[in-house]
């Protein structure tokens, strides 16, 4: 792996990866693009400090949100 990579979030919708970034704010943004109701940076960055995973449900979808590295 690069070691230049210090941190890769993905996001998976039924079982499928829909999104992966390296960088929380690109991951983000591009997360809003998907999911217009999506949480802020502040609020990702706050959950991935208390755990690597979690779920949420948004528009009837639930979405699994891991930090992987």
């Amino acid at each position: 792996m690069n070691e230049r990579i210090t941190k890769l979030f993905s996001c998976c919708l039924e079982n499928e990866v829909i999104l992966f970034e390296t960088n929380l704010s690109e991951f983000q943004k591009k997360f809003e693009k998907i999911e217009s109701e999506s949480n802020s940076y502040r609020q990702f960055n706050y959950k991935f400090k208390q755990t690597s995973m979690f779920k949420q449900t948004i528009n009837g979808k639930e979405y699994t949100f891991q930090q992987l590295v």
